[in-house]
């Protein structure tokens, strides 16, 4: 009779010993197909932790990751009995697994020596994943990054292609005014003279974009090139009856920059600023400095960008405008780069939108 409970002691045994190792390898198969989903393999594999344990309809596993992830298998079950297990990924915690038994049953040590190579498994499943989207942002910015570098050679071809066809369109269209007595030809070549005008600004926004555009960095204070460029727009934002609000820093917002540059960002945001308003609408300029950053907002109670376009915003020549060249933000966007500042733009439709500029208190000389 003692050998016959022995024989069936090791029978369970092994028979545990096989049901441990079969739910391993199934783990380890589904940790292998990087082809699902990060959370698909999750699931499947919490789904999976029951069949490698003594009483599989009474266990409850549950994994919670950062990001609100929750994958729970038989969550009607109550648990009395559980253990729980840190995942890491390169030794940060990114949640735990809990794995319990809705019954007062403890866990073999085989059992907990599983639970521990799962979480391994789980842990590498993350770990891949996160290099696998790692991998493919990158190729995306080289990607990106290369064709703005070609489109910058383009863009700095055309727009020394344009500069002497335009001088010349200009200078003779002068020439003809001079010696014109017609007042209707007058007023045409005006107009000739206004459009040709027109075109050597969208060259200059070019020629900015492919850095061709030679730069003069000297300390500026940011506070004086806003006023100044408020005040060169005060014709358009009283046609438009624009209010402006601004709300500068009392003391002088000092960083080293081209004044003539940062004055085309401000200048620009503004433009933008009016042509998204409303008559009464008003438009607030903020700035402001701490030892670590000088701030600079720009927020309209406009008409407002989607999320779709809000990602397209700073690419060159993508325009939400009927007669826009696209240059304008991406311009701004580079200009900012060069001063090795940043911005940030959030929006929402008929909300308005907030243009956030950031550079770092360390230029200051």
């Amino acid at each position: 009779m003692l050998k016959k409970n022995h024989n069936t002691n090791i029978n369970n045994s092994l028979s545990e010993r096989v049901k441990e190792l079969s739910c391993l390898y199934k783990v380890s198969k589904i940790a292998r197909d990087i082809t699902a989903g990060l959370e698909s393999q999750l699931t499947r594999i919490v789904h999976s932790i029951s069949e490698g344990l003594q009483f599989p309809v009474k266990v409850v596993a549950t994994l919670k990751l950062d990001g609100g992830i929750t994958l729970t298998s038989n969550p009607e079950n109550e648990i009395l009995t559980q253990l729980n297990y840190t995942v890491k990924v390169n030794q940060t915690a990114r949640g735990k697994l809990i794995v319990g038994y809705a019954s007062d049953d403890s866990f073999l040590e085989e059992e907990k020596q599983l639970l521990e190579k799962i979480v391994t498994e789980i842990e590498s499943v993350i770990y891949i994943h996160e290099q696998l989207e790692k991998e493919k942002h990158m190729q995306e910015r080289i990607i990106k990054e290369d064709r703005l570098h070609v489109l910058a050679e383009v863009t700095a071809g055309i727009a020394h292609e344009l500069n002497t066809p335009l001088g010349n369109i200009l200078g003779f269209a002068e020439l003809l005014k001079k010696s014109e007595i017609n007042q209707e030809k007058i007023k045409d070549i005006e107009r000739i003279i206004s459009s040709t005008m027109t075109a050597r600004e969208i060259v200059k926004k070019m020629m900015y974009f492919s850095c061709e555009m030679p730069s003069n960095y000297t300390l500026v204070d940011l506070n004086k090139i806003i006023q100044d460029s408020v005040n060169l727009l005060k014709l358009q934002l009283n046609e438009s009856r624009i209010l402006m609000n601004l709300k500068l820093s009392p003391t002088p917002v000092f960083i080293k920059g081209d004044a003539i540059q940062l004055s085309q960002v401000f200048i620009n945001l503004v433009m933008n600023a009016i042509a998204a308003s409303s008559p009464e609408d008003s438009i607030m300029i903020q700035s402001s400095i701490n030892q670590e950053e000088v701030n600079i907002k720009i927020k309209d109670k406009g008409t407002g960008v989607s999320e779709q376009h809000l990602k397209q915003l700073f690419q060159p020549f993508f325009t939400t405008k009927e007669h826009g060249t696209g240059l304008g933000l991406a311009v701004v966007h580079g200009i900012i780069q060069a001063h090795k500042g940043k911005i940030h733009v959030t929006s929402a439709l008929e909300q308005g939108t907030e243009f956030s500029i950031t550079f770092s208190n360390s230029n200051k000389s």
